[in-house]
């Protein structure tokens, strides 16, 4: 129908958002054409949809477009580059099983508002200065009444300060309700100043036909985000080489390099596992002090054959490990070790 495809594109455009929304009144500015990104490759978040609602009298001529929020766990963004004006960054779906199900890659430009988003199909859909573009970043730094790009009539309503994931944010308030014949839909969207990341929204619609009428709303919440929460210490394994050949007889060894992540400091205990008696390894050292980075060499021998080596890095509560195939041909003088 009609109308149920344009709820659907409503639903498609503010795909995008979180919760806690309130509405302000619009005062519409000039747009800032100098204003950058605030993130950076690397920076990520999550986003959650609690508790959408929809209800029609009339199921057939209008079905649930929200149930796609029912089956979505969470959303994933993640920023891949950022040049000039510009970023990248990807967003994925997950089912409750923790599979994928969707996923695109946009390239926004924070001035223009114009994007190109890429789907698996590599179908690309591009659109230029398209309120459409509205989308997971904005420019760094807006304040309302700030128009937030080449968009003069789509401004920040409100700057406010907001407790964001626990810690005190200021918060760009964007709040609009769209009317067409037979459909009415209102939205608030919330954005980080400094990052420019969303960070909530709310959206809600109403459609009415002679086939009936149906109402809906739904939000997306920020679950979590490295820009400004903190990643707990921890630490990374890693070997080079990862595949080793060597003849029968003879030692073949590869080094084991220990990295400190977000400020861990402290004794990690490396230990050698292998997946047959066949083969021996050892490490050159057992206990290994990280402050920023450290390394151990395993050495390993055995009979013919192909194995693998997992070496294990414990402290504490904390675990991780790395693997190795090990391959030992046939020595000239035929000794196992």
């Amino acid at each position: 129908m009609f109308y149920l495809k344009r709820i659907i594109l409503l639903v498609a455009l503010f795909l995008i958002t979180t919760a806690w929304i309130m509405p302000f009144g619009t005062v519409h500015a000039s747009p800032v054409a100098t204003s950058l990104p605030g993130v950076k490759p690397g920076d990520n978040a999550t986003y959650v949809f609690p508790n959408p609602t929809f209800k029609t009298n009339n199921s057939t001529a209008f079905p649930n477009v929200l149930e796609v929020f029912n089956v979505t766990s969470y959303v994933a963004l993640r920023i891949t580059t950022v040049s000039g004006a510009n970023v990248t960054f990807t967003t994925t779906f997950y089912l409750h099983n923790g599979t994928s199900f969707y996923g695109y890659t946009d390239t926004l430009n924070v001035q223009t508002l114009s994007d190109c988003r890429t789907f698996p199909n590599d179908q690309t859909l591009c659109s230029p200065q398209d309120a459409n573009s509205l989308s997971f970043v904005l420019a760094a730094g807006l304040q309302a009444p700030e128009a937030i790009g080449a968009i003069p009539s789509i401004t920040l309503n409100q700057t406010v300060t907001r407790t964001i994931l626990g810690t005190q944010r200021t918060v760009n308030f964007l709040n609009e309700t769209l009317v067409f014949p037979g459909l009415t839909s209102s939205f608030g969207i919330a954005f980080d100043q400094a990052s420019g990341i969303l960070v909530g929204a709310v959206i809600s619609f109403t459609e009415s036909s002679t086939f009936g009428s149906a109402t809906g709303s739904y939000s997306i919440v920020l679950a979590s985000t490295n820009i400004w929460t903190s990643s707990p210490a921890d630490f990374s394994i890693s070997s080079n080489p990862s595949t080793v050949t060597i003849q029968g007889g003879e030692s073949g060894s590869s080094t084991i390099t220990l990295t400190s992540l977000n400020g861990f400091t402290g004794t990690v205990t490396l230990q050698a596992a292998t997946s047959s008696p066949q083969i021996s390894c050892s490490l050159s050292d057992i206990n290994v002090t990280l402050g920023s980075s450290a390394t151990s060499t395993i050495s390993c021998r055995g009979s013919m054959g192909q194995y693998v080596v997992t070496v294990t890095g414990t402290a504490g509560n904390l675990s991780h490990s790395t693997t190795l195939t090990y391959t030992v041909l046939h020595g000239r003088r035929g000794h196992h070790a």
